[in-house]
């Protein structure tokens, strides 16, 4: 979920299409990388906001908080998008 919510797929409609399944099938929208990132961390730097929604309606929380304490909604309000 991490490297699909970070734009690494071969097509964005794949990446949105992967991004919509793997939780259908169990992965965890709020699994967290050894820096605390969450999927939804990495989608507002990385990935368009199609994942967000994905990730959102699979229960993705946008308040936890990575290594440093930032969120990903902070993120997203910050503007630190880099797709």
């Amino acid at each position: 979920m991490h490297r699909v919510s970070r734009g690494q797929y071969g097509s964005r409609e794949r990446g949105v299409s992967v991004a919509q399944l793997l939780p259908e099938h169990g992965v965890d929208t709020n699994a967290k990388d050894d820096n605390y990132m969450t999927p939804s961390h990495w989608q507002s730097v990385f990935g368009p906001a199609q994942i967000a929604q994905a990730l959102l309606d699979h229960g993705a929380y946008v308040n936890a908080g990575n290594n440093g304490g930032g969120t990903s909604l902070y993120q997203e309000l910050e503007g630190e998008y880099h797709a």
